[in-house]
């Protein structure tokens, strides 16, 4: 089952990432703030787009 989860993720993590292809980490960031995700500025792109990921 956690593999399952973890594959689930993995796409899900994939699929955010190739739709927000193009946008800036600047960009990412103000949609993470506007969805209230706790983000730093100083956090790599990787795990914003995983924040917003999960925030879907």
């Amino acid at each position: 089952m956690n593999e399952l989860y973890q594959q689930g993720l993995q796409d899900l993590h994939r699929a955010v990432a190739n739709r927000l292809d193009g946008r800036t980490t600047a960009e990412l960031l103000l949609a993470a703030d506007v969805a209230s995700l706790p983000c730093e500025a100083a956090q790599d792109r990787k795990k914003v787009i995983l924040l917003l990921a999960l925030a879907e």
